[in-house]
């Protein structure tokens, strides 16, 4: 377990598996036919972790379907997907996320045909991440790795209760942020992704909550619930830098184009200068939000709690056009070169042309959406309360 006395993460009873299986955690891979010997494919676009990137931009560079939707497949779980969906090869790779009934699973982007799953008995609403043939995802007081391939066991590791936050990977570095006022101080971790070894530790004055981390221009960028934004130097920890906002931080920031943008839950937007911390500007939007912003190409994109999606200019927060989707948006959304994809709680998505604010198409599935879609190559991959997973694409 975590000591988070003093400031300080005392990682313990680290241990690295090199086979299927163990107490507590039980992989089904290959136990029902599951397991292909081919490895993840190489070639097409991915969304490998939250919002595309370590980042936490939300765009990925790739394409998404922009008319005439249609349901290309849908894999049903007995159990909500509030585990934001992952992409690896495009839509001839392979699609990874878990379940509240403690499921990871694999399928195969072109048909939703079950690869392989990995039984974790703990709830999985983090969004995973996989990059160089490694799945990382935090349980609720573990971060676990398994091959991506074949969905066997690497490494485990127990850090502090938590687990909801996305798994963020940059470099050969799994970067986790653990909290709460019950577990004094809070404190992030950096790993070694090879292993789970602990490569440095950074003490947070925070009693709160801190959102998942950015990653890069080698700081670590993260908010907490208590309503501070900090930057800490990616090898030592050291804080460069700590700016307070008026209320707390639920999304991760996002970095973009030498900026940092944060968005509080009163829905205050802030965009800071990352190197010191120096605020650009602030603007005040309705409602309440709980997402993350998107940005690419001279725009920021954010949800809110009425179910309104805001456009605004990343130089001076000029708000450029709105879209009304009528039911409150938790998760962050997701950018293409042409469109913006949300979620919301009436369990619809909604394709948003990006230049004007049109919406293009909306989905229903069958229960609320709680989950950010990945976008890849034409398709839009979603996670839903009821239970399914669903692939959208264009109707030829």
């Amino acid at each position: 377990m975590i000591s988070m006395g003093g400031g300080q993460l005392d990682f313990t009873r680290r241990r690295v598996l090199q086979c299927c299986g163990s107490a507590g955690l039980i992989s089904i891979v290959g136990c029902l036919g599951l397991v292909s010997d081919e490895s993840l494919p190489e070639n097409g676009p991915d969304w490998p972790q939250y919002k595309a990137n370590p980042e936490q931009t939300g765009y990925a560079g790739t394409t998404g379907p922009r008319k005439d939707v249609r349901e290309q497949w849908q894999f049903e779980t007995d159990s909500a997907v509030r585990s934001s969906p992952v992409v690896v090869g495009g839509t001839n790779g392979v699609v990874f996320f878990g379940n509240d009934d403690g499921v990871i699973y694999a399928v195969t982007a072109d048909t939703g045909e079950e690869r392989w799953r990995f039984e974790t008995n703990d709830a999985v609403r983090s969004t995973p991440a996989v990059v160089d043939g490694t799945l990382y995802v935090g349980l609720h007081d573990q971060m676990l790795a398994l091959d991506a391939a074949s969905g066997s066991e690497q490494w485990r590791v127990d850090v502090a209760p938590g687990g909801s936050n996305p798994t963020v990977v940059q470099g050969e570095s799994v970067y986790v942020c653990r909290q709460g006022a019950a577990f004094g101080i809070g404190g992030i971790a950096k790993l070694d992704s090879s292993n789970g070894d602990v490569q440095s530790k950074f003490a947070t004055d925070t009693t709160g909550g801190l959102t998942a981390a950015a990653v890069g221009d080698q700081t670590v960028y993260v908010g907490s619930e208590e309503g501070s934004l900090s930057a800490y130097d990616i090898e030592t920890g050291d804080v460069k830098w700590s700016s307070d906002v008026e209320l707390g931080l639920v999304g991760p920031p996002a970095l973009a184009d030498e900026t940092v943008y944060v968005v509080d839950i009163d829905a205050t937007l802030r965009a800071f200068d990352p190197s010191d911390g120096t605020i650009h500007w602030a603007e005040q939007l309705p409602g309440v939000s709980e997402g993350s912003p998107a940005v690419i190409g001279g725009a920021v994109y954010l949800g809110d709690t009425q179910g309104t999606v805001h456009c605004l200019a990343t130089d001076d927060g000029e708000r450029l056009w709105q879209a009304d989707t009528g039911n409150w948006i938790t998760p962050s959304p997701a950018v293409t070169d042409t469109a913006v994809y949300v979620c919301n709680n009436d369990g619809a998505v909604y394709a948003i042309d990006q230049t004007e604010g049109e919406i293009l198409w909306q989905f229903a599935t069958g229960g609320q959406l709680r989950t950010s879609p990945a976008v890849v190559d034409g398709t839009a991959f979603v996670g839903s309360d009821d239970g399914s997973l669903y692939a959208l694409a264009e109707d030829s």
